[in-house]
């Protein structure tokens, strides 16, 4: 007969009391990496998740955050928030100040360093940085409005400025705290999930780009709540209770928890 252990339940219970007071994320508080502060952008809380395929890891020193990339070596390098974090509101921002050091692309429709922002409505932009131009993209993913501006001289700052989430919702982009936008555009059709992206974006670029400070107000996910985690640690604790009587589980087989990575995606 199956005796039933509260022992095994007190830890999981401990630890959810403990979750429900602990300060959730404000709907709509900002995001802010600062590189000031001496940790890259996913050692802060909340943390922004690094994307690195083929390329250096990216370098902080002397108040910046460096990434490195290469033209043609299909390589990325980046940081992001995920669909899974995000609640993009209808009054999205995002400021990011930031310095190209050098670059180029084998396509007109993307540049070194890119701040993708899509939304959950299925609706999204991308504002390229390129040297002394900046420009966002248009309906099909082409080339949309730009500007020509000083991107490598010196650190600028690039607030970006959406109203609404659905696909035609406009996007204002101001240059080193301007009172009037430098880019004006619209947000069009993607069938990617919402994310928050920065860095080198595509394959197709390569360069050296520069950053101090990038920040956004799309809420984060908060942390889940006790129920949900009462509820997710049972079949753990039935399983280390099945261990206990010989390793097995009733199907024979050994009960072993893999973490599945999520891969992520190439921005072409």
């Amino acid at each position: 007969m199956r005796t039933f252990k509260p022992s095994l339940f007190l830890p999981v219970l401990g630890l959810a009391l403990t979750v429900g007071t602990v300060p959730r994320t404000a709907q709509g508080a900002a995001a802010v990496w600062d590189a000031a502060s001496g940790q890259t952008p996913d050692q802060i809380p909340p943390a922004y998740t690094l994307f690195n395929v083929n390329a250096p890891p990216p370098s902080l020193s002397g108040g910046m955050l460096t990434m490195t990339s290469s033209v043609g070596a299909n390589d990325i390098v980046g940081y992001r928030h995920p669909a899974a974090q995000l609640s993009v509101p209808a009054d999205l921002r995002i400021e990011a100040r930031l310095r190209l050091d050098s670059g180029s692309s084998n396509f007109t429709n993307r540049a070194p360093a890119g701040i993708q922002f899509v939304t959950d409505s299925g609706a999204k932009n991308i504002l390229w940085v390129d040297q002394d131009l900046i420009f966002l993209n248009a309906a099909g993913d082409v080339r949309g409005p730009s500007a020509a501006l000083d991107t490598d001289g010196a650190f600028h700052t690039y607030r970006i400025e959406v109203t609404g989430t659905a696909v035609g919702s406009p996007v204002n982009v101001f240059y080193d705290n301007g009172a009037v936008p430098v880019l004006t555009a619209t947000l069009f059709p993607s069938a990617s999930p919402a994310e928050i992206s920065w860095g080198d974006l595509s394959e197709a670029v390569g360069g050296v780009s520069q950053w101090q400070h990038f920040e956004h107000n799309a809420a984060i996910a908060p942390e889940p709540s006790a129920a949900l985690l009462i509820a997710a640690a049972t079949p753990l604790l039935l399983a280390r209770s099945r261990r206990g009587r010989g390793g097995k589980s009733r199907s024979g087989r050994s009960s072993v928890f893999t973490p599945r990575s999520h891969p992520v995606l190439l921005h072409t």
